[in-house]
């Protein structure tokens, strides 16, 4: 699980990916700032890994600052990124065990909402299947 973070951009689009970053730096929100895409891993719900299946040790491992992301720290993240220019959320990497579609997408777009964004499409990638492609 090490971090994953980049921006792509070309012909005018940017997409920026975050995965297993645990917490989002100074420097990540800078990078994604702008994005019209935004790929970011809502791994986790704190409540759910908490009282979940998982040994402590793992629970820590996941949870800790170095893990996965939690839906709550990509809420918050969400809000400090996604500007006028986001037209597009893909939350990714769902633990099937300790989060569900509607925990990620309800603390995204809450957040989403609270700072002032309303025009963006927001999906949860499945790890099985291909995702319907974007249309910017």
């Amino acid at each position: 699980m090490a971090p994953l973070g980049f921006v792509l951009e070309g012909e005018g689009v940017r997409v920026g990916v975050a995965l297993d970053l645990g917490h989002a730096t100074t420097l990540v929100v800078e990078r994604l700032r702008g994005c019209h895409v935004l790929f970011v891993e809502s791994n986790h719900d704190d409540l759910m890994l908490q009282a979940g299946p998982y040994p402590w040790q793992l629970k820590q491992r996941i949870g800790g600052e170095w893990g996965t992301s939690a839906t709550s720290t990509t809420a918050t993240l969400l809000a400090r990124v996604a500007d006028d220019e986001c037209r597009a959320v893909i939350l990714a990497h769902l633990s099937e065990r300790n989060n569900t579609p509607a925990l990620a997408r309800s603390a995204a777009s809450s957040a989403l909402a609270s700072a002032g964004r309303k025009r963006y499409e927001m999906r949860v990638a499945e790890a099985r299947r291909p995702s319907v492609p974007l249309t910017l």
